[in-house]
């Protein structure tokens, strides 16, 4: 299935991460960027720095694998095309 955001569901075998290493990566950085060096007093202060740190992520850092560009700025490329 394909959504509108052009994601496609793909099923890993077990114990086989290797092959979802973008959302193995995806975790090691949001555990080294934010959950390692926060401590949360609240449920809802969670759900806020989780969210601020996905924009960010999504928005603002730049990305080795992407040329150095945001995913934004790479979804703003492809739709121009």
């Amino acid at each position: 299935m394909i959504s509108k955001w052009r994601i496609e569901e793909e099923v890993i075998p077990p114990g086989q991460p290797f092959n979802n290493g973008h959302i193995e990566s995806f975790h090691r950085s949001m555990r080294e960027e934010l959950l390692d060096r926060e401590e949360f007093e609240r449920l809802e202060e969670v759900c806020e720095k989780v969210t601020e740190w996905i924009r960010s992520y999504n928005e603002e850092r730049p990305h080795s694998a992407l040329g150095y560009m945001t995913p934004m700025e790479v979804w703003y490329v492809s739709e121009e095309k």
